[in-house]
């Protein structure tokens, strides 16, 4: 499955000759189109120009959706060895945390008991974890997947569990391509803050790193 899906992210485009071949016979009525030269143009044209304009009018409500998620922002910066992590993925990839990080110690929500809390916490030997009904870290550190048609953000809030304070707040957001992404796959995507520039290289990079920049 996940071939195929690589295949269609990259060989999307050539579906496009579906809908141009579909044109070029039907465009055979059209008299000032005398030549096979002229139809194939012809079919080409209108294809791509409807696939643009509908992956335009995305992309515009994409980049109005990056503005109002905005650029990283720590308000206030404070030095603790561990937090509780709210994260679905806080057992699996929320392990860099501790291990790339410099955290040592962090809390999530149990995985064998939806009422109680597993606690992580390095040691000589790689990472323990044990069982806890209650949890004692002060700072949290959330991450919210929302999805829709558009587009699938994650957005990271780190606060202050006793006052609720904001520390800090950063989101990162894929482009799917729009009701065209079908037929454009990888080549209709997008996503904020952009890699392909080094101000949205640096803002992933602030989104990535952000417990570690807010919280060590």
């Amino acid at each position: 499955m996940m071939l195929l899906g690589i295949i269609w992210a990259v060989f999307a485009p050539l579906l496009l000759l579906i809908p141009m071949g579909a044109i070029y016979l039907a465009a055979g009525w059209i008299t000032a189109l005398s030549t096979k030269k002229h139809k194939i143009f012809f079919a080409a044209g209108i294809t791509l120009s409807v696939v643009f304009f509908m992956w335009l009018q995305a992309s515009i409500k994409f980049d109005a959706h990056c503005q109002a998620m905005g650029e990283p922002q720590i308000f206030e910066k404070q030095k603790v060895d561990g937090f509780f992590l709210d994260d679905s993925t806080a057992n699996s990839f929320g392990m860099r945390y501790l291990q790339e990080e410099g955290f040592l110690w962090m809390e999530a929500r149990s995985i064998y008991n939806r009422d109680g809390f597993t606690r992580y916490e390095v040691s000589p030997t790689g990472i323990n974890q044990k069982e806890v009904d209650k949890l004692t870290a002060r700072i949290e550190v959330k991450s919210a997947f929302d999805e829709d048609a558009l587009s699938s953000t994650t957005r990271l809030t780190i606060s202050d569990m006793q006052s609720r304070k904001v520390l800090a707040q950063a989101g990162n957001s894929y482009f799917k391509g729009g009701a065209v992404r079908v037929v454009l796959g990888a080549w209709g995507t997008q996503s904020c803050p952009s890699l392909q520039t080094a101000s949205g290289s640096e803002a992933f990079n602030q989104f990535y790193h952000l417990a570690k920049q807010t919280l060590r």
